[in-house]
């Protein structure tokens, strides 16, 4: 991947998932990893948060996941460059682009992460982070998970 420069915002709103009836959100306050770094989380499970809203992958949580449930998190962030390589999206992001992978910790080996990265251009970077709690969701978690993001309140910064 090539680094280039992009314009540095100092100031990055959070996502904001919709308050659907059985589920739970929050978003983290600003993260500031380094002076070029700011990040910021947005989450949406349908089991209550047992983890902080810094960790990702979120491992209590998801050693306690049912078979019924669904945990998701967006990351955002600006950096001082731009990352090459990042495929442009646009709101709503859709999880029929997710790649499908493995991920270290508990049920790491059992159930898969669903992931879809990118960048608004102009804007800021985004990583969308999936685990159902099975390792081949249902149509309906699938269903209930495209509700949940297509409700996701995108901010322009």
């Amino acid at each position: 991947m090539r680094i280039r420069r992009a314009p540095y915002s100092t100031r990055l709103h959070a996502a904001r998932f919709p308050a659907a009836r059985g589920w739970h959100t929050r978003a983290s306050g600003p993260q500031h990893e380094s002076a070029c770094l700011r990040q910021r989380t947005s989450w949406a499970a349908t089991v209550p948060f047992t983890d902080g809203a810094n960790d990702l992958p979120p491992h209590r949580m998801i050693e306690g996941l049912p078979p019924d449930g669904i945990i998701m998190a967006v990351v955002q962030w600006v950096e001082c460059r731009r990352v090459e390589g990042l495929r442009a999206l646009r709101p709503p992001l859709r999880l029929d682009r997710a790649v499908r992978s493995q991920f270290p910790g508990p049920r790491g080996d059992e159930l898969p992460l669903y992931r879809v990265r990118g960048r608004f251009p102009g804007r800021y970077n985004v990583d969308l982070w999936v685990f159902y709690g099975r390792r081949h969701p249902t149509r309906a978690q699938r269903a209930a998970a495209r509700r949940e993001l297509a409700g996701v309140r995108w901010p322009a910064s």
